[in-house]
């Protein structure tokens, strides 16, 4: 059977402050996106 869709590390733009940031975006997943400052800041 097929795997699960595996988490993609690439660069994605922050939804709060459109900063770059690295970290593990799921193909399909449509849930914004944060960088760990406004993650944290939330």
């Amino acid at each position: 059977r097929p795997d699960p869709p595996r988490p993609d590390p690439r660069e994605v733009l922050c939804s709060a402050c459109g900063a770059l940031t690295r970290l593990a975006f799921v193909p399909g997943d449509q849930r914004p996106v944060y960088c760990p400052e406004c993650f944290r800041n939330r």
